[in-house]
């Protein structure tokens, strides 16, 4: 960004930039706008020709149209319905035919498409609220997600003061994602859950007292790994981490409270590290591509067929919506040890139901530190039938060997 989110061109139009009054409320902005479709008219073109929609090997698959353009909050409408529609149809205009989506600063439920029966029904519920006006939506529904945030600055100055994160704060802003944003309706309950910028780290400031290191400590080389999975466990298929490689600001310094170009204790650092953040990371994204045909599409089980020995390690459990594992429905644990006790080893309970009459009970040891998680794999059935009832370990990485005319179709996981 530069000078606070307006590129310098613009600045250098000599205009007034546009700003909202005290209430909160925007005006529409002809002349402001005029500008941001000369800006879409240069540069959108150039990406319309990636489109995975305009040869087979485009690598553009969807398009941010704004970020964090807020609907509406607490009552009071921050974004523009005739700002967001006259956006999309510039971009249109230039090309663009894959979904368009916004990147709302939390889930606030902004600008979500509905069907004429579902916007009849929010006009009827909500309308004088928006002025009878009918509402504009986009392809996607995606949003922000921050979870953790170092203590603010000017309480707790010196990081040796700090006290370690809690696990309710992390517990109370991820878990229910999935019952929020299928609550809103619309696109929002059809579409996948998409997060489009999910917290890789924190930004820092001139005269907080600590560095970016500091911040790197108090989040620990598992957290994105650990927040990675857990919105995983939500049900989300779609999500890009912010900011995987610090270092965002080109040319000039977005926020001139900030110093450097943004390193963010990011899992890459600015100067170019691979921290043991992102090879943490690196597990969880090789597991969940290896297994992408299970991940494509999975529902939450209502009453998951494992348990622990002790609270708050087994945080909930889906299967699989494809039975294409000889007919079976593979099952995910997501386990996240944040017992108050903080032991790393306890007892795993599973049922496995063997057939409509057969139910065995079975327990298996398992080690997991606290404060850091794994996806269990479960009623897994490999190429050569052997039978994974659950696992205890996680697996980083599956491949498949075709068959050939020596050895039959088999799989090689990697274990630790």
């Amino acid at each position: 960004t530069q000078a606070g989110g307006y590129p310098l061109w613009l600045l250098d139009k000599n205009l007034r930039v546009r700003h909202m009054d005290f209430t909160g409320y925007k005006k529409y902005d002809e002349r402001f706008a005029a500008y941001e479709k000369e800006w879409f008219e240069v540069l959108l073109p150039i990406i319309a020709k990636h489109q995975i929609t305009t040869k087979p090997d485009g690598c553009v698959i969807g398009m941010q149209i704004e970020n964090k353009l807020i609907e509406s909050k607490c009552g009071v409408p921050f974004g523009l319905h005739d700002e967001m529609r006259f956006l999309c149809k510039v971009a249109r205009d230039c090309g663009i035919n894959v979904p368009l989506f916004n990147n709302d600063s939390t889930e606030l439920g902004s600008f979500i498409a509905r069907t004429d029966e579902e916007e009849n029904f929010f006009a009827r519920t909500f309308g004088k609220l928006f002025g009878n006006r009918k509402k504009f939506g986009l392809d996607l529904y995606g949003f922000s997600k921050y979870v953790v945030l170092v203590p603010p600055a000017g309480k707790e100055q010196s990081s040796l003061m700090w006290k370690p994160w809690k696990p309710q704060m992390f517990m109370n802003g991820v878990d229910g994602i999935e019952r929020k944003v299928r609550g809103f309706g619309g696109e929002a309950a059809r579409c996948p859950i998409f997060i489009p910028e999910l917290q890789g780290g924190c930004s820092n400031h001139y005269k907080t007292g600590y560095t970016f290191d500091d911040m790197f400590g108090y989040f620990g080389d598992f957290y994105t790994k650990l927040l990675f999975e857990s919105v995983l466990a939500q049900g989300c298929t779609m999500t890009s981490i912010h900011t995987a490689y610090g270092g965002t600001n080109w040319g000039t310094i977005g926020d001139t409270d900030a110093y450097t170009s943004n390193d963010y204790s990011a899992c890459i650092r600015e100067y170019g590290y691979i921290s043991s953040r992102m090879r943490d990371l690196r597990q969880s994204i090789l597991f969940a591509k290896s297994f992408s045909d299970i991940f494509i599409k999975t529902e939450r089980v209502t009453h998951p067929t494992v348990s622990s020995s002790i609270d708050r390690v087994v945080n909930l459990q889906r299967h699989s919506i494809t039975t294409e594992n000889h007919g079976e429905q593979v099952t995910l644990t997501f386990l996240r040890n944040f017992s108050k006790e903080k032991q790393a080893v306890f007892q795993i309970n599973v049922d496995y139901q063997a057939s409509s009459k057969m139910l065995y009970k079975i327990q298996l040891q398992c080690f997991l530190p606290y404060k850091l998680s794994f996806i269990a794999l479960g009623n897994y059935t490999t190429l050569n039938g052997l039978k994974l009832v659950f696992s205890t370990l996680p697996i980083y990485l599956r491949t498949k060997l075709p068959a050939s005319e020596l050895t039959p179709a088999h799989e090689i996981w990697i274990v630790p």
